[in-house]
């Protein structure tokens, strides 16, 4: 069970690829960095306490100016 986001991740990246008309322009080294910054934004979210929290008053600010606009 612990793979199926792994595999959801490769096949996402899999269709994007094959959906791709000019596939010599993907910038691998640009998508392994994106993909490596949002595995630590998750790291920091879901297992620091600092990070959930500050996450969470990011959310309340977000919705509090959305709701006041």
């Amino acid at each position: 069970m612990r793979w199926i986001g792994l595999a959801g991740i490769v096949v996402i990246f899999g269709i994007a690829y094959l959906c791709s008309t000019t596939r010599r322009a993907i910038r691998w080294y640009t998508v392994l960095w994106g993909f490596v910054l949002q595995v630590l934004f998750a790291f920091l979210v879901l297992y620091w306490e600092a990070g959930k929290n500050a996450l969470e008053r990011f959310s309340l600010a977000i919705t509090g100016a959305i709701k006041g606009a």
